[in-house]
């Protein structure tokens, strides 16, 4: 459940408060009153049958009253409804700024909340035209597409704040090219980009974003939320709920002054404008003019989620409570108030409680409040996959409910387009595990992709049959042809690189075992030198060795010889010798004879 008007719930801050003064002051001059006539500060129950705390409850029960009324005015709603909307005007794609310095006071409430604001202006002022909600700070995300639907629109920027991309910074080239990009996804031709921001610390390429704009003509309208006079703080809440000072790394206190310049630049680049929007000066006429400046064109064949306003729920309560109020006496005599407020509790509960079966078209519309991502049952953590899921069940048993022709066209068409959403998913699940090089797993996904959309096509046949709406479906088609043949081209580039890669790995693989069968060679080759030269050395030594022992035979040979030379010799002598004796003896022997 939502409000439609939230903002009625702030009467009640002074709405019972109010109620609770008149009270206690009809309390103490009753009081007054009755010691005035009966002398007594505290009167018997003889002399006063009112009873304090019957008119307590009267008084809870009015208060209960206007709660419920207060309640009724916020419009609550639950569950949607379908409905063809046709017309002309411009298509406005609004640039959020949610980064932390939007939490700035120089503009009472916050920069925030004066900007929320001045987006719900406009979108009132305009009713005719279409407008999408892009949410930036460090990142960029597109909160809500080009629609005609004013409550989902407005619904979205209530939700917007300073929380909303948990990336800080101002990143105003995302921001700029997540705009364009949804502009793409349109045909509206009169176009132009609303950017809501204070300009504190921009970020990123702005030229690059700034030449397509030209390009394409699309005007850039710079509202700067802000007083460049007085930079301001930031406070902000911790997670324990306590304001705090947004201060930088080194603990000085951050202030955040608008920057004019920049915004100025940017705006007279694309030939737009710029606005300074303050408390006392909100320049949304100006901002207002220039876009009555800009062409309308026709659109036709588009369909808008209505909400089902549930607010005669709260009335009858209301209604019930203020009948039981009036039933109630002070004086205590209940008995058949009793009756009248069992009575008219029954008939309430009656009337809550009554539920019929749901048709072809119900089941259809809850299909479509599922489809466009609201958080139900079916949905329970507001997963998109199952928002689908439970989706394509709810037309898949409205087609069992026998649809007529034209509702039957519609559930088909998004049957249609809940396969190709699936089919775009898994596409960005695709490249996702292309980026991180999961290529066989990329293949697979985008195999599923092409199934999807084989899928879709299938349904936007059976919805061309049965739709008046053939516009609508040749533009689905258009996109899913397209989306069809970027895939194959992506698969067939994805398949292509790995049979180059799988002829690289088996080159490498090659180059690596010749590589191997060298250093193998080489390594035997090694070993056989090795060893050579093991037995050379070894061949050397023994020849040594050989030629050692020959060196000592010799020298013994020769000195063997000395030794037999030098005996002879000797042997020689000794004969000389007793020769010479011998022949001296015989010298002497004939001296002596003669």
């Amino acid at each position: 459940m939502k409000f439609l008007e939230p903002e009625m719930f702030w009467h009640l801050v002074w709405i019972l408060p109010v109620m609770l003064a008149l009270f206690l002051f009809a309390w103490y001059r009753r009081k007054k009153v009755i010691t005035a006539i009966t002398g007594k500060d505290k009167p018997d129950h003889l002399s006063v049958i009112c009873s304090p705390g019957m008119r307590i409850f009267r008084f809870i029960l009015l208060c209960l009253t206007v709660i419920l009324l207060i309640t009724a005015l916020a419009r609550p709603a639950w569950d949607y409804q379908t409905i063809d909307m046709a017309g002309s005007g411009r298509d406005l794609m609004v640039v959020f700024d949610t980064s932390k310095s939007m939490l700035s006071r120089d503009v009472q409430p916050s920069r925030v909340d004066h900007a929320k604001w001045l987006v719900k202006e406009l979108v009132n002022l305009n009713p005719g035209d279409r407008f999408g909600l892009v949410a930036f700070a460090g990142s960029a995300f597109l909160e809500c597409p080009l629609t005609v639907d004013r409550n989902s629109f407005l619904q979205h920027v209530s939700e917007l704040d300073a929380e909303s991309i948990p990336v800080g910074g101002t990143n105003i080239e995302e921001a700029i090219s997540t705009a364009l990009e949804s502009f793409k996804a349109a045909e509206a031709i009169h176009r132009a980009i609303i950017l809501v921001t204070d300009g504190d610390e921009l970020t990123g390429d702005s030229n690059k974003v700034i030449n397509e704009l030209t390009e394409k003509k699309i005007p850039l309208f710079i509202v700067g939320i802000g007083d460049p006079s007085q930079p301001s703080i930031i406070q902000y809440k911790d997670e324990d709920g306590t304001i705090r000072i947004l201060k930088d790394s080194s603990g000085k206190v951050v202030n955040s002054p608008l920057n004019e310049k920049q915004l100025i630049s940017l705006a007279q680049q694309t030939g737009g404008i710029y606005v300074r929007s303050t408390a006392a000066d909100t320049g949304l006429k100006a901002i207002e003019n220039r876009i009555k400046k800009l062409n309308t064109a026709e659109y036709s064949n588009t369909t808008a989620q209505k909400p089902i306003e549930r607010f005669h729920y709260p009335l009858w309560a209301a209604l019930v409570i203020l009948v039981v109020w009036m039933c109630l006496s002070e004086r205590g005599r209940t008995k058949k108030a009793l009756i009248l407020i069992l009575f008219a509790g029954l008939t309430f509960s009656a009337q809550a409680q009554t539920e019929k079966k749901m048709s072809a078209e119900e089941l259809y519309n809850h299909g479509v409040k599922l489809q466009s991502g609201e958080i139900t049952p079916e949905t329970k953590d507001g997963q998109k996959a199952d928002a689908l899921a439970a989706a394509e069940e709810y037309y898949l048993k409205a087609l069992a409910s026998g649809p007529d022709r034209n509702l039957l066209g519609k559930i088909y068409q998004n049957l249609g387009v809940i396969y190709q959403k699936k089919g775009i998913s898994s596409r960005d699940k695709a490249d996702d595990n292309r980026k991180k090089q999961r290529l066989q797993e990329a293949v697979k996904d985008l195999d599923s992709v092409l199934e999807q959309l084989e899928t879709a096509e299938k349904y936007y046949q059976e919805a061309m049959v049965s739709s008046g709406n053939v516009r609508g479906i040749v533009r689905n088609q258009t996109r899913l042809l397209k989306t069809r043949k970027e895939t194959q081209e992506l698969k067939k580039d994805i398949e292509e690189f790995l049979k180059q890669e799988q002829k690289t790995r088996q080159q490498i693989q090659d180059a690596k075992n010749q590589q191997q069968k060298e250093n193998q060679q080489k390594q035997d080759q090694q070993k056989q030198d090795q060893q050579k030269q093991d037995q050379q050395k070894q061949d050397q030594q023994e020849q040594d060795q050989q030629k050692q022992d020959q060196q000592e035979q010799d020298q013994q040979k020769q000195d063997q010889q000395k030794q037999d030379q030098q005996k002879q010799d000797q042997q020689k002598q000794d004969q000389q010798k007793q020769d010479q004796q011998k022949q001296d003896q015989q010298k002497q022997d004939q001296q002596k004879q003669d």
